[in-house]
């Protein structure tokens, strides 16, 4: 590409773009580490700390990590083809639909949306204790039930139970949307090209 094209090409994850811009432009533009969890068809993780991306040549598979099961849950198998019931096998929006149908005709006191917020407070646990970011970004198809990210950040506040002392507002500020809205994904394709 770089030699038919006669610039610069930079291959990356679509999840490390939207960071990229997050970290720009966005939501953590004051922040020197931070986390994009994208929710939609599957569910995928850039993380920035340490000056760098997390994983550099490959990236995370967060989509793939263990969670615990909702007790509301225990029958569903999961969808992801080769663990089932990894994070994405459970909380993806094919994961949703599976079990309760199309996530944009769900009503916000479906129990769904409660399942939901379970298995995300986990990979914003996870994503904190172990990488301690300055911001957790929350993006992807699911999360445009504006509904959706309060449950998520009051499901992790009771997970944390009070161990790094976080405030209802430090919980609000560490785990937010993106910034740019449906455009990080765009604007990090401008980030990366721009280097």
């Amino acid at each position: 590409f770089s030699r038919a094209l006669g610039v610069r090409v930079t291959v990356d994850t679509d999840v490390n773009g939207a960071l990229l811009a997050e970290m720009k432009w966005g939501a953590a533009r004051d922040a020197s580490s931070a986390a994009y969890v994208t929710i939609g068809t599957g569910i995928g993780a850039g993380i920035f700390a340490g000056g760098g991306f997390m994983g550099k040549p490959r990236h995370p598979e967060f989509g793939h990590i263990c969670v615990q099961r909702h007790a509301a849950d225990a029958s569903f198998q999961g969808v992801c083809p080769k663990h089932g019931d990894c994070l994405e096998g459970l909380a993806s929006a094919s994961a949703l639909a599976a079990r309760f149908g199309e996530p944009a005709a769900l009503p916000a006191d479906h129990q769904a949306w409660g399942i939901e917020a379970w298995y995300i407070a986990q990979a914003c646990l996870n994503l904190n204790l172990s990488f301690r970011p300055d911001r957790i970004i929350l993006g992807g198809g699911l999360m445009l039930a504006e509904h959706l990210l309060p449950r998520v950040q009051e499901r992790y506040a009771q997970l944390i139970a009070g161990y790094l002392g976080e405030s209802t507002s430090d919980i609000e500020r560490l785990i937010c949307r993106p910034g740019l809205g449906d455009d990080a994904g765009l604007l990090g394709g401008v980030a990366l090209a721009r280097g």
